[in-house]
Protein backbone atom coordinates (compact mmCIF):
# COMPACT_ATOMS: atom_id res chain seq x y z
CA UNK A 1 0.00 0.00 0.00
CA UNK A 2 1.34 3.48 -0.99
CA UNK A 3 2.81 5.49 2.07
CA UNK A 4 1.09 8.63 0.91
CA UNK A 5 -2.86 6.44 1.14
CA UNK A 6 -2.06 5.31 4.36
CA UNK A 7 -1.01 8.21 6.21
CA UNK A 8 -3.95 10.10 4.57
CA UNK A 9 -6.08 7.31 6.33
CA UNK A 10 -3.55 7.29 9.78
CA UNK A 11 -4.56 11.35 9.94
CA UNK A 12 -8.17 10.75 9.02
CA UNK A 13 -8.45 8.73 12.13
CA UNK A 14 -6.24 10.33 14.55
CA UNK A 15 -7.91 10.71 17.86
CA UNK A 16 -9.40 7.65 17.55
CA UNK A 17 -8.97 4.35 19.92
CA UNK A 18 -6.96 1.97 18.42
CA UNK A 19 -5.55 -1.08 20.49
CA UNK A 20 -2.13 -2.73 20.64
CA UNK A 21 -1.75 -6.46 19.39
CA UNK A 22 -2.18 -6.80 23.61
CA UNK A 23 -5.13 -5.07 23.89
CA UNK A 24 -3.93 -2.45 25.13
CA UNK A 25 -5.63 1.05 24.29
CA UNK A 26 -4.77 4.36 23.07
CA UNK A 27 -5.44 7.17 21.08
CA UNK A 28 -3.17 9.41 18.86
CA UNK A 29 -2.70 12.83 17.21
CA UNK A 30 -0.97 14.35 14.21
CA UNK A 31 1.80 16.33 14.49
CA UNK A 32 3.88 17.52 11.52
CA UNK A 33 5.36 14.20 9.95
CA UNK A 34 5.22 12.16 13.65
CA UNK A 35 1.76 10.10 15.15
CA UNK A 36 1.75 11.70 18.71
CA UNK A 37 0.94 8.54 21.13
CA UNK A 38 -1.44 10.14 23.58
CA UNK A 39 -0.71 7.83 26.78
CA UNK A 40 2.97 7.63 26.46
CA UNK A 41 5.81 9.62 25.48
CA UNK A 42 6.51 7.97 22.05
CA UNK A 43 6.27 10.22 18.74
CA UNK A 44 6.06 7.79 15.51
CA UNK A 45 8.15 9.61 12.77
CA UNK A 46 6.08 8.75 9.33
CA UNK A 47 9.25 7.41 7.96
CA UNK A 48 8.80 4.35 10.21
CA UNK A 49 5.35 3.79 9.40
CA UNK A 50 6.90 3.69 5.30
CA UNK A 51 9.98 1.37 6.97
CA UNK A 52 7.55 -0.99 8.71
CA UNK A 53 4.80 -1.13 5.41
CA UNK A 54 7.90 -2.60 3.38
CA UNK A 55 8.23 -5.89 5.63
CA UNK A 56 6.65 -8.79 4.26
CA UNK A 57 4.08 -11.02 6.33
CA UNK A 58 4.21 -8.02 9.00
CA UNK A 59 4.67 -9.09 13.09
CA UNK A 60 5.80 -7.29 16.22
CA UNK A 61 9.38 -9.33 16.27
CA UNK A 62 10.05 -7.92 12.28
CA UNK A 63 9.19 -4.47 14.28
CA UNK A 64 11.14 -4.76 16.60
CA UNK A 65 14.27 -6.09 14.68
CA UNK A 66 13.50 -2.48 13.01
CA UNK A 67 14.19 -0.20 15.92
CA UNK A 68 11.38 1.49 15.07
CA UNK A 69 9.47 3.73 17.91
CA UNK A 70 6.77 2.51 19.35
CA UNK A 71 6.28 -0.71 18.13
CA UNK A 72 2.98 -2.43 19.74
CA UNK A 73 1.61 1.15 18.95
CA UNK A 74 2.89 1.16 15.08
CA UNK A 75 1.90 -2.36 14.66
CA UNK A 76 -1.85 -1.81 15.94
CA UNK A 77 -2.11 1.25 13.82
CA UNK A 78 -0.74 -0.63 10.54
CA UNK A 79 -2.40 -3.72 10.83
CA UNK A 80 -5.88 -1.80 11.66
CA UNK A 81 -8.95 -2.37 9.12
CA UNK A 82 -9.46 1.62 9.26
CA UNK A 83 -5.96 2.26 7.97
CA UNK A 84 -5.01 -0.95 5.60
CA UNK A 85 -8.62 -1.15 4.56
Amino acid sequence: MDIKEVWKRITSHAGELFYTKKRVPYTYHISGQYIVLENTNRNIPCRDIERALAIPELNITKLNQLNVQGPSYLYGIITDRRIVG
